[in-house]
C-alpha cells in the first residue's frame, strides 16, 4: 500500500489538509476488515496522533466509524452513500472513449470498445492508427463468440446462459466455418473448454479465425462488482502485429485494461 505523504499531492492550489483527510479514507476503504488505530498508521505511514486526528473528523463528518466493543475504524454510512453517487455516473462507454485515442496511439493499432447485447458482443467505438487497416467491421457490428478474440473474453466472463444459444447457434450454421477451423472449435464441449481457457490467461487471442490476416488481443474490463463491463480489443494485420501473449502489444492493452477497471471501482483481490 502507498504512504500518505505530500509528494503525492498535485502542484495546483488546494487545501492540503483535506487531500490528506481523503488519502486516509482511501487507504480504509482499501482494508478488507476494520482497521485499528496502529494498522492505519502504518497503512498511511503518519504516525498515531496525526492519524488519529484525521480520522476523528472523518467520524465526525459520518464517512467513518468505529466498531463496537474493539474501536476499530470501518467505513459508515456517508461512504456509501458517496460510493454509490459516484458509481451511478461511472460508465464504461464514456471512460473508455476518452482514452480510446490514447490507447490507438500508444499501441500504434486499432481498438475497438465492444459491450455485451442479446445478439453478442457488439462494437461501440473504434479508433484507427494513422496507417488505416482495411476490415469488413464497422459500429454495430457483432463480433462472433468462437472466431474473435472478443468474443473468446465474452464467453469466458459472461454467464453460461447467455451466452450457450449463440454458441450452439454458431456451431449450427458452422459460421465462418474455414477462418474457424483455426481454433479447433467444432463442438460445444470445445467451446467450453477454450472459454475456460481464457478466463485462466486473462485474455482472448485470435489468429485470422475472424478475419484473413488479422490477428487481435482481447480483455476484459470489469465493472466495480467483478462483472464484466466489456471489452476492449486491439486489432492488426498478420506480419506488423506483435501477437505474443508477452510482447508490448499485450502488455500495453492489459494496462489500459486494468486503468479502465480500476476507474469502474474494479479492484482485484
Amino acid at each position: 500500500m502507498s504512504s500518505v505523504t505530500s509528494d503525492k499531492l498535485t502542484a495546483e492550489p488546494g487545501i492540503q489538509s483535506v487531500e490528506i483527510g481523503m488519502e486516509v479514507l482511501s487507504t480504509l476503504a482499501r482494508q478488507s476488515t476494520p482497521q485499528s488505530l496502529s494498522a492505519m498508521a502504518v497503512a498511511c505511514g503518519m504516525s498515531r496522533t496525526k492519524v488519529y486526528r484525521y480520522l476523528s473528523s472523518l467520524v465526525r463528518t459520518g464517512f467513518v466509524e468505529r466498531e463496537l466493543g474493539t474501536g476499530y475504524y470501518r467505513l459508515s454510512g456517508g461512504s456509501v452513500q458517496l460510493g454509490v453517487a459516484a458509481l451511478a455516473n461511472v460508465d464504461f462507454i464514456r471512460i473508455a472513449s476518452e482514452l480510446l485515442a490514447s490507447i490507438c496511439d500508444d499501441l500504434q493499432e486499432c481498438v475497438i470498445l465492444t459491450i455485451w447485447s442479446d445478439r453478442g458482443p457488439v462494437i461501440v467505438r473504434w479508433e484507427e492508427p494513422a496507417r488505416q487497416i482495411a476490415m469488413n467491421l464497422k459500429l454495430g457490428s457483432t463480433m462472433p463468440l468462437l472466431n474473435s478474440a472478443t468474443g473468446h473474453v465474452f464467453g469466458a466472463y459472461m454467464p453460461p446462459e447467455a451466452t450457450d444459444f449463440i454458441v450452439r447457434e454458431e456451431l449450427k450454421n458452422k459460421r465462418n466455418t474455414k477462418l474457424g477451423a483455426k481454433t479447433g472449435v467444432e463442438t460445444f464441449a470445445q467451446a467450453r473448454t477454450l472459454f475456460a481457457d481464457v478466463a485462466k490467461k486473462g485474455f482472448g487471442q485470435a489468429e485470422g479465425s475472424m478475419l484473413y490476416s488479422i490477428h487481435a488481443f482481447a480483455r476484459p474490463v470489469f465493472e466495480f462488482d467483478g462483472g464484466l463491463a466489456g471489452t476492449i480489443s486491439s486489432l492488426g494485420l498478420e506480419g506488423d502485429f506483435d501477437i505474443s501473449p508477452d510482447g508490448p502489444t499485450a502488455t500495453k492493452l492489459a494496462g489500459w485494461a486494468e486503468q479502465i477497471s480500476g476507474r469502474l471501482g474494479y479492484r482485484a483481490d
